[in-house]
């Protein structure tokens, strides 16, 4: 999985990838290889979804992650592409947090109100830069 959106032809049929980012801006990402941890070449063009965490969390936040990177539910062997995934993985995160302001209680509920919105903002600014590229304007 490679989070790159502008050098490929990214549409919203492709499957997503989601992982969750600790305080230090470690990435923590659930895929076929089980629990990754920092692998940031995967993500060098990613949408980030900030929920705004107030520094008052950080401290919380950082040990659900490190707690759910200790279960060994999250090993390679119990990925499956369409039933545990990396959605999962995140939504198990959302609940360990136990915050009513930023609770989701399905992989659909995160995709409907966090990432869909933030998606089609996206493709708009990506269609954007994909048509002028294509019409010969520079684009650094």
């Amino acid at each position: 999985m490679s989070g790159i959106f502008l050098d490929t032809c990214y549409t919203p049929e492709n499957d997503l990838h989601i992982g969750i980012v600790d305080s230090k801006g470690r990435i923590f990402e659930y895929d076929q290889r089980g629990l990754v941890f920092n692998d940031l070449s995967n993500w060098r063009h990613c949408i980030s979804l900030d929920p705004r965490v107030p520094e008052s969390w950080y401290e919380h936040w950082d040990k659900i992650i490190i707690d759910l990177s200790r279960n060994p539910q999250w090993n390679q062997s119990n990925y499956h592409p369409l039933e545990f995934n990396c959605f999962d993985f995140v939504l198990e995160f959302i609940k360990n947090l136990g915050c009513n302001d930023f609770y989701y209680g399905s992989k659909e509920d995160i995709c409907r109100d966090l990432i869909i919105p933030r998606m089609r903002e996206s493709l708009r600014y990506i269609s954007i830069h994909n048509n002028l590229r294509e019409t010969n304007y520079y684009i650094p």
